[in-house]
């Protein structure tokens, strides 16, 4: 995630650089949220030894996946801005 705010100039090239902002909080924190919620699913923990999910667990474990996903696509999406030249390296 990027932390630092997108600038006015940058955001007048790229508006949906602030939606897009928002929404790698959001994703964030509802990872961190999830994990919280269900310890079990800390990196690998559960891969190490057997353990059952809930199916709360399941669905959270599920929400992370896309959660990557979209974190994934957010980060190529920042470096097509990037080589556009709407995007300094730092950003």
């Amino acid at each position: 995630m990027s932390t630092e705010l997108p600038s006015t100039l940058q955001l007048v090239d790229a508006p949906e650089l602030a939606a897009l902002h928002v929404l790698e909080a959001a994703l964030a924190i509802a990872e961190r949220a999830l994990i919280a919620a269900h310890p079990e699913l800390e990196e690998g923990l559960y891969l190490e030894r057997p353990v059952r999910l809930s199916t709360e667990a399941w669905l959270a474990d599920a929400i992370a996946v896309h959660i990557s996903g979209l974190e994934t696509a957010l980060f190529r999406y920042r470096i097509q801005l990037r080589a556009r030249g709407l995007l300094s390296t730092n950003s």
